[in-house]
């Protein structure tokens, strides 16, 4: 089987190359599980975004929607009273 050095030569190179590429695709394997649970883990975490926004911001942003409303209402109830102090003072 071994006849002269070459042959001992193209023996190891062969060998070296199938643990190469065994190694290699060893390293593939864990880099796709490694990708894998990083996109899961950025799933989760754009659920829990989506769930903060949802539970807090739009309720926040409502509430200052609503804030605004209330200040033109108030505006609003202020001139109407005042309207009506100054017909009241005006009869008397």
């Amino acid at each position: 089987m071994i006849n002269s050095s070459l042959d001992l030569l193209y023996l190891s190179l062969a060998i070296g190359f199938a643990l190469l590429a065994i190694f290699t695709s060893v390293a593939i394997i864990f880099l796709i599980l490694i990708l894998r649970d990083t996109s899961k883990m950025t799933a989760k975490a754009r659920d829990t975004v989506e769930t903060v926004s949802n539970y807090i911001l739009v309720p926040a942003k409502a509430i200052s929607n609503l804030g605004g409303k209330i200040e033109y209402i108030a505006e609003l109830i202020q001139n109407k009273v005042e309207k009506e102090y100054k017909k009241r003072k005006k009869k008397k």
